[in-house]
């Protein structure tokens, strides 16, 4: 079971084999091993689909299925470092957010295929460059700040969450009031 989890930690890395296993239709992933008989593809194709929507239905509370929206299941949290503190985790978590996408689509989002739906794997920043401008194109889950007291802690993450990017220009040198570095030090 140990090495199923593991197999299972990445959803992409079953995902990849599914239209090979789907060709056999004797392939051994479809024999259930706690029956007497031995299971093929169709048969258990077709368990594992009214399976699966009996789940949903219990998931999502009802049974009209246009009610049904992955976002609804399928969400991120953004947590900071300081998230592990009880106290302090409600100030410097974002989310959970609606989001969209899987290992099988452009915005790539990862989740674990043992557990729930929640992100644990996803773009940390989308980058756009045109070397021939003076400018760039960013777009950050969160915002361009790592304080959590700084107003641009989550300042990008709609703007994230709709796909959309800020246009930066960029210079050969910074601007004066630029800082480099923020030291956070206890007071002794």
């Amino acid at each position: 079971r140990g090495f199923y989890n593991k197999y299972l930690l990445v959803s992409n890395f079953p995902l990849r084999r599914i239209n090979e296993i789907l060709q056999d239709d004797h392939n051994s992933w479809f024999d259930d091993v706690r029956t007497s008989q031995k299971e093929m593809r169709d048969f258990i194709v077709i368990k594992s689909f009214k399976e699966a929507i009996s789940h949903l239905k219990k998931m999502f509370g009802n049974d009209n299925i246009y009610q049904w929206k992955w976002g609804d299941i399928h969400k991120l949290t953004l947590e900071h470092p300081f998230s592990k503190n009880d106290f302090i985790k409600p100030t410097v978590t974002v989310g959970p957010l609606r989001l969209g996408g899987n290992s099988t689509t452009i915005n790539n989002t990862e989740y674990r295929l043992s557990r729930s739906f929640d992100i644990v794997v996803g773009a940390s920043m989308r980058f756009i460059a045109d070397m021939s401008e003076d400018n760039v194109y960013i777009s950050l889950p969160g915002g361009i700040s790592g304080d959590p007291l700084s107003p641009n802690y989550s300042n990008l993450v709609q703007i994230w969450l709709n796909g959309g990017y800020l246009k930066i220009p960029f210079a050969k040198k910074p601007a004066g009031n630029f800082k480099l570095m923020i030291e956070l030090a206890p007071k002794i």
